[in-house]
């Protein structure tokens, strides 16, 4: 398994900020562990111009799908309060994203963009 803290290092300024807070979110909403539609929520609510122009660009309408996520996650829920884990879900989103990044686009870091195309690959 890949370690987390060095694919952490391969994530944007922007992408650590809101991994940060998909945890908040998460302690937030009690989950058990902080899953990709936490961090895609907390991606896209980030507001980042150049990630809303490529949403906007592929015809996502923002605020359906941030309304959409936050009922995925409120579902989910739990009832008692808990410290959650990075679920092992994410961790293979990210380990996935890197090696498409890395390899296919010769990329340094991972951006908003590239999460949603590595979550889009499938899981092999």
């Amino acid at each position: 398994m890949a370690d987390l803290t060095k694919l952490i290092t391969k994530l944007s300024p922007g992408l650590k900020s809101s991994l940060e807070s998909a945890v908040g979110l998460s302690v937030k909403h009690k989950l058990k562990t902080v899953d990709e539609a936490a961090w895609i929520y907390t991606i896209i609510e980030d507001r980042d111009a150049d990630f809303h122009t490529f949403l906007a660009g592929q015809g996502v309408d923002i605020d359906f799908a941030l309304q959409e996520i936050d009922e995925t996650i409120r579902k989910a829920g739990g009832q008692v309060p808990t410290q959650p884990t990075i679920s092992g879900n994410l961790i293979e989103l990210i380990k996935r994203t890197w090696l498409l990044a890395s390899v296919d686009m010769s990329a340094a870091q991972l951006t908003p963009e590239m999460i949603v195309l590595g979550y889009l690959q499938p899981n092999n």
